[in-house]
């Protein structure tokens, strides 16, 4: 049963990111999601304090709450005035759910810092991982100083840095059969 709702979420999440990501994904990389859907969801037993945190919750975060209703809806609403699936969007609404969203961000920063970096696919998660976090804090920044404005052409929301960072990080967490901790 666990298995089966771990995938359905991470059927739900790749669905998302098909939306806002780019049409030329090869079907090796949907493959290997769809292979290693139950691979991300071991957790931090290993660390020096017992931690309820899963890889699969910090993917799921940044998938959903900070790339899917976060920069993706805001960089498309600054190009054509409606979400990424071009329905009508309320952008202080987003803007202040990326806010509570954002209050994850600490945690789960230290989660990822609890893995083995002497691990390469580890070593290559939190390079990519704190890569991405960069350009999170240089979007959130622009996001809530500056109100993102319809149909803007001025309004510059540059995702194209954050989703490499995020496209390496969630390729290599999707791969990782059992997280090695500190």
């Amino acid at each position: 049963m666990r298995k089966t709702a771990i995938i359905l979420s991470l059927l739900c999440c790749t669905a998302m990111l098909v939306s806002c990501g780019d049409d030329e994904e090869s079907s090796s990389r949907k493959k290997k999601k769809a292979d290693s859907s139950s691979a991300i969801s071991v957790s931090s037993e290993a660390s020096s304090k017992e931690s309820s945190i899963k890889l699969n919750d910090v993917t799921s975060w940044a998938t959903g709450k900070i790339w899917n209703d976060g920069f993706c809806d805001i960089y498309h609403y600054v190009e054509s005035g409606t979400n990424s699936v071009g329905e009508q969007m309320d952008i202080d609404f987003t803007v202040s759910n990326l806010k509570i969203a954002m209050e994850k961000k600490d945690e789960y920063n230290a989660f990822i810092h609890t893995l083995d970096d002497s691990v390469p696919e580890q070593a290559q998660l939190i390079n990519a991982w704190d890569k991405m976090m960069e350009q999170t804090d240089i979007l959130y920044t622009k996001a809530i100083t500056d109100t993102p404005r319809p149909s803007d052409e001025t309004y510059e929301f540059n995702t194209d840095l954050f989703k490499q960072y995020f496209d390496t990080f969630y390729e290599v967490a999707m791969e990782l059969d059992k997280p090695k901790f500190k």
